[in-house]
């Protein structure tokens, strides 16, 4: 097989056009739907009757576009997102150095008290997670490493007490 000089040489330019075109835009469409849902807490409105569903037909300069936009609105939700968690980490201490000065004693004694007040029965069901309390408080994921020795303990508590 022969290709002719001005086909190889038209191969050449239709390829390194593309890529100096394609060099420019930052958008991908394969994680679109992903950074709708960082953006909405959903995947929707990239999806048939989202309101960026036309994402997917529009111009690489519009994609564009819409891409930055979005970009732009997940730096804001971020920003706010860490606002609201340091507030309630803030709160959630404030609750702790309460519950020990009502008579806890201790962090640990406290820890247990709060999350006893708050998921009763349910703290001593084997289906209980260290992480949904997090979930509920709005507090960082770091804190399983807390409430993971009070659940357990809960959990082996009751147990031993419907065995006996």
């Amino acid at each position: 097989m022969h290709f002719s000089v001005d086909f190889i040489l038209n191969l050449y330019y239709n390829n390194n056009m593309n890529k100096e075109i394609n060099m420019k835009f930052t958008f991908a469409d394969e994680i679109f739907s992903d950074l709708c849902k960082d953006v909405y807490g959903t995947r929707s409105p990239a999806r048939e009757y989202g309101h960026l569903s036309h994402y997917y037909n529009e111009t690489p300069e519009n994609k564009q576009k819409i891409w930055d936009d979005l970009c732009d609105e997940l730096e804001r939700v971020n920003e706010e997102e860490a606002a609201a968690e340091k507030i309630s980490i803030a709160a959630f201490e404030s609750r702790v150095k309460e519950i020990i000065s009502l008579g806890a004693g201790n962090r640990k004694t406290a820890l247990r008290w709060i999350l006893e007040g708050e998921f009763g029965k349910d703290l001593y069901h084997w289906t209980m997670q260290p992480g949904y309390a997090c979930y509920t408080f709005g507090i960082p994921y770091s804190y399983e490493k807390e409430f993971e020795p009070i659940v357990k303990e809960a959990y082996n508590h009751n147990t031993f007490e419907e065995i006996a």
